[in-house]
């Protein structure tokens, strides 16, 4: 195609403009070249003005003038009337800023600026970590392998009545030509022998314990092979019964939108940076429990609603049973999951709670996993019982569970809480033998016993439910309404003691030491451990353990002062309690002991005297 001519340029370097006779008559006729001869490469490159018929005139004025125009980074397309409801004022508020960012494409990288601070985070870590292995590992190892070998030479030395020689090193005149071949097979002994192999371990060991806090803070190494699951949350965390430096942690997401995968990893306190034990699942890990009897048995929910049971002696990335859509599985996450122990029933079973409103108890059978429903959760208003249509006629619409746990008290295992994941935060009170009835509802804003009587509970979903260890009738819930409420059954009102932690809780756990501490995690970062008898407002501690992330789980040790805390990052931080927040209180003499109650029986009396003075200010309080 022949090039444009480009027309003359005007004062200050701008380009005429003008019409066609206007050119025409200041240039001349413009008279086209002869067209190149076929297959001339050294023909001259023809030009032809090329202008549009509907060009618009400009004067030398108009072409001399200068235009600016302003760029702005507001997106016409935003909204500019988002309004969100406000849980702290309860009502809805317009958002003052609206987002204007516009994401085309966005993609996850592994690559980091050399100059940010993450990176020289990641390179410190490397560089600690290559010391510690060659300062640490190996160097342990070489020291003792020559020791051994200098306590070898001395002894031998000794037996053949030579004298010692000087500096570890034998002497020329007191080592025969003959020892030589002696003197390798020794040493292949040493490398080859258990006790080398043992004390290796032992020094690996203590050498991973002291690089603990570093490997548990960065958990990035991007050459590790755990970094398949480097994305994933810790959702479940469960101590063995057995084993009481054993602990498995499941790994998962609770985001919708970032699902892949499961893990759980079995650790032991002795070594913390690896696993003694871990499997694998095609789906995110919700909910662990190991068996209170059978400490190899490991039952596990998953997000597709797929229930597993694993035997951990078997060390075998399969699990024994698994429920599939022949068996029943759920249809949505399944988010606790308990074993339960009942002396009639000779098969083993487990309890568990799902999204999709039913409540399952799983039997172990010799070739497969059975289930029956213990409930189906029902949204249940006011003055209406489970499965009673509404006023207008419909059905109640289902309810999904979010959290379950079963009563701790001998005789009393039949008794189960369920927490639902509705914006009103119903706590249900079930029995084992009842299927069609709620005994006692705790709504939103209101409590049904036997559907009558109407009380106060939870403004939003409910993620933990627990009774108490020592106490019966006492159990906690946490809501994301921000709030820890203490219940006592006998007194159904309203809750007993209520605390505002300023953010989502998203886990409590009550003390097996004691019937009066418990502690709760935020979304905040914040472990708030509190002790109503030392102080019925406010913790006795709260201590943010993370910087940029939220805490999901909280266990407590079933005997030693200890907790173990999970995260959205996938770490771990186990934490000790100090002594004023672990003291059993003064414990009584040996003279005293045969004339004091138990000690299950004093925590009882303490949390009952609790209870008492906070009823009684609230009376006052209402008077």
């Amino acid at each position: 195609m022949p090039a444009p001519i480009s027309p003359k340029k005007g004062p200050k370097g701008k380009a005429r403009r003008g019409t066609k006779d206007q050119v025409d008559a200041s240039q001349g006729e413009y008279v086209p070249p002869p067209p190149p001869m076929p297959g001339d490469e050294f023909a001259m490159p023809t030009r032809e003005v090329v202008r549009p018929d509907n060009q618009l005139p400009l004067s030398e004025t108009d072409l001399n003038e200068e235009i600016a125009k302003m760029l702005t980074a507001n997106n016409p397309e935003a909204p500019k009337n988002v309004a969100r409801f406000n849980v702290k004022e309860k009502t809805y508020k317009f958002e003052p800023m609206v987002e204007q960012t516009i994401v085309h494409y966005a993609t996850d990288g592994w690559m980091l600026y050399k100059g940010s601070e993450e990176a020289k985070k990641q390179l410190d870590f490397e560089k600690m970590e290559n010391d510690a292995s060659q300062r640490f590992q190996w160097g342990i190892y070489d020291e003792y392998v020559k020791d051994l070998e200098r306590q070898r030479i001395e002894d031998a030395s000794k037996v053949k009545g030579g004298k010692k020689p000087a500096g570890g090193a034998p002497a020329a005149t007191s080592a025969p030509a003959e020892p030589a071949p002696a003197k390798e097979k020794d040493s292949s002994d040493i490398f080859e022998s258990e006790d080398m192999v043992a004390s290796a371990q032992i020094m690996d060991r203590m050498a991973n314990q002291n690089m603990f806090e570093e490997i548990a803070a960065d958990y990035k190494y991007w050459e590790d092979s755990s970094d398949a699951f480097r994305r994933r949350q810790v959702t479940a965390i469960c101590w063995n019964p057995q084993y009481l430096d054993l602990f498995a942690v499941g790994y998962g997401s609770y985001d919708f939108l970032k699902q892949s995968s499961g893990l759980i990893c079995i650790y032991s306190l002795k070594n913390p940076s690896y696993p003694e034990f871990y499997f694998t699942t095609d789906s995110g890990v919700m909910c662990l429990d190991f068996h209170p009897e059978y400490a190899n048995l490991m039952a596990v929910g998953c997000y597709d609603g797929t229930v597993h049971v694993y035997d951990v002696h078997q060390k075998v990335d399969k699990p024994i049973y698994s429920a599939s859509v022949k068996t029943g599985k759920h249809n949505d996450p399944v988010w606790s999951i308990f074993w339960q122990v009942d002396d009639a029933v000779k098969a083993l079973q487990f309890a568990s709670v799902s999204s999709d409103g039913s409540i399952n108890l799983w039997t172990m059978n010799k070739s497969e996993l059975t289930h029956e429903d213990l409930m189906k959760l029902k949204v249940v208003g006011p003055g209406k019982q489970l499965g009673e249509p509404e006023d207008d006629g419909t059905a109640a619409a289902p309810a999904g569970g979010c959290c379950l746990d079963f009563c701790k008290m001998p005789g009393q295992e039949h008794i189960y809480l369920v927490g639902t994941e509705e914006e009103e935060g119903t706590i249900h009170k079930c029995y084992k033998a009842y299927s069609s009835q709620y005994p006692s509802t705790y709504l939103g804003h209101e409590l049904s016993v036997y559907a009558a009587t109407s009380y106060q509970c939870h403004e939003l979903s409910v993620y933990a439910v627990k009774w108490n260890h020592l106490h019966p009738r006492t159990f906690l819930s946490a809501s994301a309404d921000w709030s820890v409420k203490v219940w006592d059954t006998e007194s159904p009102k309203k809750p007993v003691m209520s605390f505002d932690l300023g953010d989502t809780v998203g886990d409590l756990a009550w003390a097996p030491y004691s019937a009066t501490v418990f502690a709760a995690v935020t979304d905040e970062g914040k472990v708030c451990v509190f002790d109503l008898y030392e102080n019925k407002l406010l913790p006795m501690c709260s201590q943010k353990i993370v910087k940029k992330a939220k805490l999901t789980k909280i266990v407590f040790h079933p005997k030693h002062p200890m907790i173990l805390v999970g995260d959205d990052k996938g770490t771990v931080t186990s934490l000790k309690l100090s002594p004023n927040l672990r003291s059993p209180g003064s414990l009584p003499s040996e003279d005293e002991k045969e004339k004091s109650p138990p000690r299950e029986q004093v925590e009882v009396a303490r949390l009952e005297e609790v209870l008492e003075v906070a009823r009684k200010s609230e009376v006052e309080a209402e008077a």
